[in-house]
């Protein structure tokens, strides 16, 4: 267990630095005596080479324990030496017919990582060498990190807290103030079930944002209104027009009707050669005129009626397409309230954490706790290992801070962090 009398001490004691140096050089020296030999676990990587292949083979142990090889398949390997994986795949080999006597040979060009993870400066994977002991892997990890139950640690963390409390009440304030302006646009009969927003009480609205709110409601309800009024001058026009061309179709069916009693008249006095074959064709033609501006009038009437209605259309239009906008706004707008209003729970809830926890702030003594970890069999968890204690490929470390004496983790960084 290392202990660390100044909780705000960030950097490493030139103590803990050499003791790293120290520590690394003697577990060099007693591996280069002879240890028990290196077992092959997943994440290593080797180099094979025997007598026929053409070039040496690549090969990663993979989650399964299992060397995967062209022609061979997968050789579990997990767990053995390299001179128990050599006698495996040759034996493999033989066995497939590929090979007689392949004399492989087999070489570390990688190892599994160990990982750092916890209290540490930069938590992650780190390349394994061979010696490596923990007080190296939490080096390679930046060290340890400030303990998060210093005082400056808690204040930093409740100010931010309080900022996106802050943030988050402005952001719910602003929300708010734009749904009773998006309400203030709609339609009585739209405000079914909305009653409650529309009650909601208007002190917790900024001045400058109701004044702000008030300015946007009138400029688009000018907006609506100029809209309608285009709309409703157009149609006027058009009905206007409906009318004179209504009065001119009845004018020219008037007319139609003298022309063709001229030309029945004309086409009697003819029967009886009292008329020309001249006369008749001049009130054949002033008929056939007639009607034709009847046809005439009565084609612009039903484009007018169609005109006229697709204003009628777009007046009612303007008002429908921009109540369903407005209730899409408002939709989009109750989604962010509510998510804010969630976060602001969350922060909140941050906080009376915070506010009730029982750690002394500044006044509590920080000791580093060190779990080792490995999937290596008879190797299991190490809780409090020997700073010079060796590392092997596949490892965890989990380094964390407790108050010291209670023998408990610390765990409210963790907690309040999102």
């Amino acid at each position: 267990m290392f202990s660390i009398l100044n909780p705000g001490y960030l950097r490493l004691p030139p103590c803990f630095v050499g003791l790293i140096v120290l520590k690394v050089l003697l577990a060099a020296a007693a591996t280069a005596q002879g240890a028990e030999p290196y077992r092959l676990i997943s994440g290593d990587h080797v180099r094979l080479n025997w007598a026929g292949v053409d070039a040496p083979i690549e090969a990663a142990v993979d989650i399964d324990g299992n060397l995967r090889l062209v022609e061979i398949g997968a050789i579990s390997v997990a767990g053995l030496s390299l001179d128990q994986a050599e006698a495996r795949i040759s034996e493999h080999l033989t066995r497939a017919g590929l090979y007689q006597a392949p004399q492989v040979r087999m070489s570390m060009t990688g190892y599994a990582p160990v990982i750092v993870i916890g209290d540490v400066a930069q938590p992650g994977r780190f390349d394994y060498f061979p010696g490596m002991t923990v007080a190296a892997a939490i080096a390679m990890a930046g060290g340890p990190g400030l303990p998060a139950e210093t005082s400056i640690g808690l204040a930093r963390l409740d100010a931010d807290l309080k900022g996106q409390a802050r943030a988050l009440e402005l952001e719910i304030t602003s929300l708010r103030a734009e749904q009773q302006r998006l309400l203030a646009l709609l339609p009585e009969a739209a405000l079914d079930g909305l009653e409650g927003l529309r009650d909601m009480d208007r002190a917790e609205v900024s001045p400058s944002l109701v004044t702000i709110d008030a300015t946007l409601l009138q400029a688009d309800q000018r907006a609506i209104h100029d809209a309608l009024i285009v709309t409703e001058r157009e149609i006027e026009a058009l009905a206007s027009q409906q009318g004179l061309i209504e009065e001119r179709i009845d004018l020219q069916r008037v007319l139609a009707s003298g022309v063709q009693e001229e030309l029945a008249r004309v086409q009697a006095l003819h029967d009886r050669g009292l008329s020309t074959s001249i006369a008749v064709s001049l009130a054949e033609t002033r008929a056939a005129n007639v009607q034709s501006d009847l046809l005439e009038a009565e084609t612009a009437l039903v484009n007018v009626v169609a005109v006229l209605a697709r204003a009628e259309q777009q007046r009612v239009g303007i008002q429908t397409n921009h109540e369903a906008e407005t209730l899409r706004d408002l939709r989009h707008n109750l989604i962010q309230e509510w998510t804010a209003v969630a976060r602001l729970q969350s922060v909140q809830q941050q906080l009376r954490a915070l506010e009730s926890s029982p750690v002394a702030l500044g006044d509590a003594q920080q000791e580093l706790l060190i779990t080792l970890s490995s999937v290596r069999p008879g190797r299991g968890n190490v809780v409090a290992p020997d700073l010079g204690a060796q590392t092997m490929p596949g490892d965890t470390l989990f380094v964390s801070w407790s108050t010291a004496g209670d023998g408990k983790v610390a765990s409210l960084a963790g907690t309040l962090k999102p």
